[in-house]
């Protein structure tokens, strides 16, 4: 090939120079051809040919429509309804005026969204790397100019800016479902136990480009990261007009709870989802309906982003009634304090307080509980339980069981009051509830009879394997009864 037609193809690649990786390759490979050709006799004409395409390239960013050219370079560009990044709530106010805004330094716009598409391209990020969701504003936000999210698949990382003096770009890496910076809130950039523990804020201030560029992953000189095609991408990550995120169902669940007058979580028959409900979660007015079932189906189908189904969605994310051992002792603590009768709950329909739930759970919006549906739980091994509830008190310590050295406490001091000095019998009907508390320990302790402990032991029951008159026989010689046989073994 001539040096004159080296240099016209160099010129026309200039010309023609549009932002995408192909374009620069295709760019600095003619004016290198060209270059080579002339034994670099000619450098001021390939100073000639790179100014051509910068000054091309320069009209083209102050067209008004950035957007046109981003596009025409090979990004991926989505419109939507959304507010990305939530307002800060003591911000709100009503939308400034054109005239207002002009004049308040904080609502000045600022060409942010190409600062940081340009500074991508001293480091090899082109345009067709960059898939970029446009949000929008509300009318009661102070903020006038909306976020953008700029996914890098390349690099698995994101950015989100607003053309807005004042407002900060914050970096994520990894990238997350991009919907998802319609829940975040800026003092979460960080926050551990949040969806966004790695965004990091990163101020327009002085060395922003440095700054941004670690945050991204970008360390040292231009990227490196294998070039990721956009179909593809677009095609797995935006296959849905309205994606969903487990985190938006999650928020949503959430809110639905609270107003369920049985605080229940939703489940696949819960029915429509609340207008405001919808808007507050995905920042959206004209968002579809959404139904339960809806969510249902596109979570069992992995449609929508969704790739698990509704309950492991809510599980995982802590949305759910499971209990512990220790939640459940703690609930029947309580409960035997405020029963009369001091019994520990066996299982019976009687509900628990809500007061207890709350104090237990710490979750002022947990579902009302009764011993019945624990006891039910537990005996099926659901909800988090794995034996009996019987045997999950006895085995924390909360039983009434008694031991032969009680129940011989308690005849002698029983004895001690009779006017006669008769030691008990299965028909002396009631124990002082001072004696009870006094050999037990415990001020809770549910009420006794002789009766009752004669019956046990007959019976084998609490602990005790023989009547009462036999403890008492083989504990208490002065009786005049004597006996040395060891109590029997209860029974397995």
């Amino acid at each position: 090939m001539t040096l004159t037609a080296l240099y016209n193809r160099a010129v026309h690649a200039a010309q023609n120079y549009d932002g995408s990786e192909a374009s620069y390759t295709k760019l600095m490979s003619s004016a290198i051809a060209f270059d080579e050709q002339s034994y670099g006799k000619s450098p001021e004409k390939v100073d000639d040919i790179l100014a051509t395409a910068i000054t091309a390239f320069e009209d083209i960013n102050s067209e008004e429509n950035f957007l046109t050219l981003l596009e025409r370079g090979g990004a991926k560009i989505y419109q939507h309804g959304a507010v990305f990044i939530r307002p800060d709530p003591q911000q709100a106010g009503i939308m400034p005026s054109e005239h207002e805004s002009m004049n308040n330094p904080e609502i000045r716009h600022e060409p942010r969204l190409r600062q940081v598409v340009m500074a991508l391209q001293d480091k090899g990020i082109y345009f067709d790397d960059l898939v970029i969701d446009m949000g929008r504003v509300n009318a009661n936000q102070m903020r006038r100019y909306p976020y953008s999210i700029i996914t890098i698949p390349r690099l698995n990382a994101q950015i989100a800016v607003a053309d807005q003096y004042g407002e900060a770009l914050f970096a994520a890496k990894p990238a997350l479902p991009f919907m998802n910076w319609v829940l975040f809130e800026k003092p979460m950039a960080g926050q551990a136990d949040t969806p966004f523990a790695d965004v990091q804020k990163v101020a327009m201030s002085e060395n922003w480009q440095d700054r941004l560029f670690a945050a991204i992953g970008i360390t040292k000189g231009a990227a490196h990261t294998p070039k990721v095609l956009l179909p593809g991408y677009v095609k797995a990550h935006r296959k849905s007009e309205y994606p969903l995120t487990e985190e938006m169902v999650v928020e949503m669940a959430k809110m639905y709870r609270e107003r369920h007058p049985k605080k229940q979580w939703p489940m696949q028959r819960s029915g429509p989802i609340d207008r405001d409900i919808i808007e507050a979660v995905t920042g959206d007015p004209h968002w579809q309906d959404e139904t339960w079932g809806n969510i249902h189906s596109a979570c069992a189908q992995k449609s929508r982003n969704l790739t698990r189904s509704l309950p492991q969605i809510l599980k995982a994310h802590g949305c759910h009634y499971d209990l512990t051992e220790e939640m459940v002792v703690e609930m029947a603590k309580m409960t035997r304090e405020r029963d009369p009768k001091r019994h520990w709950p066996a299982g019976d329909a009687d509900a628990i307080d809500r007061d207890i739930i709350e104090a237990v759970t710490g979750d002022p919006y947990w579902q009302d509980e009764t011993w019945t549906a624990i006891r039910g739980a537990s005996q099926q091994k659901y909800r988090g339980l794995t034996r009996s509830l019987p045997q999950i008190l006895k085995a924390h310590g909360c039983h009434h069981d008694l031991t032969e050295e009680m129940v011989v406490e308690m005849a002698k001091m029983a004895r001690e009051r009779d006017p006669d000095k008769k030691w008990p019998t299965a028909r002396w009907g009631s124990i002082d509830r001072d004696i009870i508390e006094a050999v037990t320990g415990d001020p809770h302790w549910q009420d006794e009879t002789w009766e009752n402990i004669h019956s046990s032991g007959k019976k084998k029951y609490r602990g005790l394997t023989r009547s009462l008159a036999k403890i008492l026989d083989a504990h208490c010689p002065e009786r005049g009864k004597m006996s040395d046989t060891p109590a029997p073994e209860p029974s397995s």
